[in-house]
This record gives C-alpha cells, structure tokens and sequence, in this order.
C-alpha cells in the first residue's frame, strides 16, 4: 500500500492498529505470505527438510506475535498458489 506522505498528517503513514485481525479485517494476504515465507525458512536447517501444515502456521504464529491473528483459512487460501513451497507426500511441505 503507497501512502502520498505529503498530504499526510505528520508525514506518517497510519499505524496499524494492535487488536486488528488479518483475516476479519479484510488486509491483503501479503503479510500472511511473507510470515509463511519466514516460517519455511525456519523450518528448514537442510535442503529437502520437510514440515506439516500444523508446524508452519504454529511458527508463522510465533513469529508474527499476539497483534498478527492468522486464520487457518487464509493460510490455506496462500497455501494453494504459494510459489516458495513445493507439496510433498502425505501433508508435507518443503522449500523449492
């Protein structure tokens, strides 16, 4: 989202508010991408190491911290176009 600082009160974009919710609010998945992107990469100590659908929501969770709510949903919504991750055998993802 671009912001035209100089119409802007402050010259600040609006600060996202800590009780909002990704998923009730309508806000783009893109954040849900890049906190699955990191949590992939967390999981992943070696090439082809493999991880279930549970672990990576729970450390995409952790690392988006109490003000991220991430619906299982939305997670699935990402997960059926995510490009980074590639769907092994019997609920396993691993990074491309």
């Amino acid at each position: 989202m671009s912001y035209d600082l100089e119409i802007a009160p402050n010259h600040l974009p609006p600060k996202a508010s800590p009780n909002r919710s990704l998923s009730s609010h309508g806000i783009d998945l893109e954040a849900i991408v890049t906190l699955l992107e990191l949590a992939a990469l967390s999981l992943t100590h070696k090439p082809g190491d493999t991880f279930d659908f549970g672990r990576l929501l729970s450390e995409a969770r952790d690392i988006g911290g109490e003000e991220i709510e991430i619906n299982e949903t939305d997670v699935e919504i990402v997960l059926d176009k995510a490009t980074f991750l590639k769907k092994e055998k019997k609920g396993q993802y691993c990074l491309k």
